[in-house]
């Protein structure tokens, strides 16, 4: 365990992050499991927990795609949160490269990173303790405990797929008799091959999708045709009958670059008609005049590359998060965003909140049209302020006396760690006895250090940072805030918006002695 302050720990806000991949689940490693024993660690130490971050079904391999360690990492960056709280270390993910870079942004923002399982306290560099790296350790047992599971399926999807088996979902259009057998759906499958001659006669992707959209056409699970998979659809090569698989490096020398059978299965498109349709999606992607991109210098880390492409740069146009407000109409997300209006000989640009699903596809699937949000922002702010006005509390001080629990559960734990250090020293060989020694110099002088802040007086009750927190002690403090800052703290105070034709039907206030209903 790092050189350990937990007196700037237990004055400032902690934030907890859990991650899960769909494997994991299956093993019992629930998100439930992981916030509770967040919860209960900050609970015995009395370390004030402000939000758990979480990235459900999301693989460690890669930092892409994961919202919640992005915006863990983000809102690390303001310098109000003194530590980050995880199960293990793997949750950060399977990767070295990844872990020290995330790790790296922790620190530097300098809060604490502090895994459970083992548990260890991590400020950074150059707090850390000399001796054996415990945590580097655990990143070498997390990568290669990810190269082992990789080395088990691979090879096994690899040899399925050079039989003829094919995983993973059934193309649109088919559907399965076993998993080597694909027989053609005749009515789904006239849908593929009226989406290839609309999009051959020059209709774009969206118009088709629309058009199937108000003709209610979905797959056998019920799911609607979405832009995406259409796109994926005209470029999926199964409608031609083969199967092919695109071998992963380590397999290529046993398989080949890509495993590939001809006529593995019936076809509904004509190769003709394919071909002349990638020609087409070809001439679109670049559009026709747009300038190329100018050179950029490639940053150092996954993880930058990460946060600047989930940065938002466009402003925030309404004060309603789209996380809790829904469409009176189909129930959808509802989105502020900037709408161009007027005739065409003056334009001009207005915020609105507009469906989901009314955006995507048009009117044909939901009738309910954008609302300006001027007419919606100042009723949400007055129910908002009279709602704050009734339940407005201080925010109660931190007991005293609370660092001496908290320490005395450390202080047991290095007493036994060092124990156990002297007792391996002893029967260790001489090539480990230096590490162990080290680490073992270095525990008893964080102990020391322990047993004479347990002495300290306790620390300073925190303030509790985010706009939420703040407008609840002070209400008054509502009108000063900016338009991302009342979002940020709605996100919290509210449980429900819903826009109705052109009204706001309903606000559903977190607190249940108070609905906020019109």
């Amino acid at each position: 365990m790092s050189h350990v302050n937990l007196d700037r720990l237990q004055s400032t806000y902690v934030l907890g992050y859990i991650r899960v991949s769909s494997g994991e689940q299956a093993k019992g490693w629930s998100l439930g499991s992981q916030r509770e024993a967040i919860a209960a660690f900050c609970a015995q130490r009395s370390l004030p927990l402000q939000q758990v971050f979480e990235d459900p079904g999301r693989s460690g391999h890669s930092v892409q795609n994961r919202r919640g360690l992005l915006s863990l990492i983000r809102c690390l960056q303001s310098g109000q949160y003194g530590a980050v709280i995880v199960w293990r270390e793997d949750r950060l993910g399977r990767r070295i490269t990844d872990n020290q870079d995330i790790s790296a942004a922790i620190t530097d923002t300098g809060a604490a990173l502090i895994t459970l399982e083992p548990l260890s306290i991590d400020l950074g560099p150059d707090q850390a303790a000399p001796g054996l790296d415990i945590r580097q350790l655990h990143q070498i047992l997390a990568e290669h405990e990810w190269h082992q599971i990789r080395s088990r399926i691979i090879p096994n999807l690899t040899a399925a797929t050079a039989s003829g088996v094919r995983g993973g979902h059934t193309p649109f259009g088919y559907v399965r008799i076993d998993r080597e057998s694909f027989v053609v759906d005749s009515e789904r499958a006239a849908v593929v091959m009226e989406v290839f001659q609309h999009v051959e006669q020059g209709n774009s992707i969206r118009s088709v999708t629309g058009e199937l959209t108000r003709r209610q056409i979905t797959d056998h699970a019920g799911k609607e045709l979405t832009v995406d998979r259409i796109r994926h659809m005209l470029r999926n090569r199964f409608y031609l009958g083969e199967h092919r698989w695109q071998v992963p490096r380590s397999m290529q020398e046993q398989y080949g670059t890509c495993v590939e059978i001809a006529d593995h299965h019936p076809a509904i498109v004509d190769p003709a008609l394919f071909d002349r349709v990638q020609c087409m999606l070809d001439q679109r992607a670049p559009r026709a005049g747009q300038a190329p991109k100018a050179a950029e210098h490639k940053p150092r880390t996954k993880l930058t590359v990460a946060l600047r492409n989930a940065a938002t740069l466009r402003p925030v146009h309404g004060i309603l998060p789209p996380v809790i407000t829904r469409c009176g109409q189909c129930g959808s997300k509802v989105y502020a965003r900037l709408q161009t209006r007027g005739s065409r000989t003056k334009r001009y640009k207005a915020a609105v909140y507009e469906c989901e699903r009314h955006k995507t596809h048009g009117k044909v699937a939901c009738s309910q049209p954008p609302v300006l949000v001027d007419e919606i922002d100042p009723i949400v702010i007055a129910r908002v302020q009279v709602h704050l006005s009734r339940t407005a509390q201080p925010h109660a001080a931190a007991p005293a006396g609370t660092h001496s629990s908290a320490l005395l559960h450390v202080i047991a734990q290095f007493t036994a760690e060092i124990e156990r250090l002297r007792a391996a020293t002893a029967l260790a060989p001489e090539g480990v006895v230096a590490v162990l020694q080290a680490r073992l110099t270095a525990s008893e002088t964080t102990l020391a250090d322990l047993e004479r802040r347990q002495h300290a007086a306790p620390a300073p009750a925190p303030h509790a940072p985010g706009a939420a927190a703040q407008v609840r002690a002070d209400p008054q403090l509502w009108p000063g805030l900016t338009v991302a800052e009342q979002r940020e703290a709605l996100t919290t105070l509210l449980a429900a918006a819903v826009i109705d034709d052109r009204a706001l039907k309903n606000l559903g206030f977190a607190d249940p002695n108070d609905v906020g209903a019109p």
